[in-house]
């Protein structure tokens, strides 16, 4: 899961910093530390749009992370446990992110809930900051019909578990039981919350910018990363 390269991102909390839901700006950061992400890094998905200060406004670009195999699991339709980000707005001074998380109801309380993420924007310059305002979105719950994954025994296996020092003969035997996953009818409510995420980058987001990553640490160590990949201008494609 997650790119070989491992990039050094301001990974802020939140919560932590005091962003508060209301979306307001905050007064200016004190000194923050620098967060190696963990691991291979985080899993990341990305598209690749035209940058606004080139084409004159800012193209659709939804990203959307699929968790298939969890879906398949659960008999969920495709896309349904998806997260997806969005560019929402991109100044010379600021730029913004619209995130919404999705997962089942048992486990949607911490992990939809942005403010329990540590978050942070950094682009292809090595410039990294931490988020400096935050609008929660109203989460919002979906009920499929599914399925829920259960153990049972499916038979057992005689394993030996002692044997004699000298001559290796078993003196002990032990049954074990084996387990196997039956899948029981269910309904699956699936829980989807977010908000927008802005950052006051005071022109560190440039027309030579090229790219633009989100990365959220969750609170339970999921990592996932959103990023944006800017089109060379038309005339440098022209000069190729």
């Amino acid at each position: 899961m997650k790119p070989t390269a491992i990039r050094i991102s301001v990974l802020i909390s939140l919560a932590a910093t005091g962003v508060s839901s209301s979306g307001c700006v905050l007064a200016a950061l004190g000194a923050v530390g620098a967060l190696a992400v963990a691991g291979s890094g985080p899993r990341t998905e990305s598209i690749e749009i035209g940058h606004p200060a080139h084409v004159g406004y800012l193209e659709r670009n939804i990203i959307r992370m699929r968790y298939e195999g969890a879906e398949q699991e659960y008999g969920l339709p495709s896309g349904s446990l998806a997260d997806d980000a969005s560019m929402s707005e991109l100044s010379p001074q600021r730029a913004c992110f619209d995130v919404l998380l999705r997962n089942r109801d048992e486990l949607a309380a911490r992990y939809v809930d942005l403010r329990q993420w540590q978050v942070a924007m950094t682009t292809n310059d090595d410039f990294s900051m931490p988020p400096t305002g935050y609008s929660a979105f109203g989460a919002q719950a979906s009920s499929f019909q599914g399925q829920r994954p259960r153990q049972v025994i499916a038979g057992y296996t005689t394993e030996c578990v002692q044997t004699d020092s000298e001559t290796g003969a078993c003196r002990r035997w032990e049954e074990r039981p084996n387990y196997s996953t039956v899948y029981d009818p269910a309904v699956i409510t699936v829980v989807a919350g977010g908000g927008q995420i802005c950052f006051a980058h005071n022109g560190r987001i440039t027309p030579q910018t090229e790219w633009v990553e989100l990365s959220l640490l969750g609170p339970d160590g999921d990592q996932i990363a959103f990023e944006w990949d800017f089109r060379d201008p038309p005339e440098q494609v022209a000069n190729r």
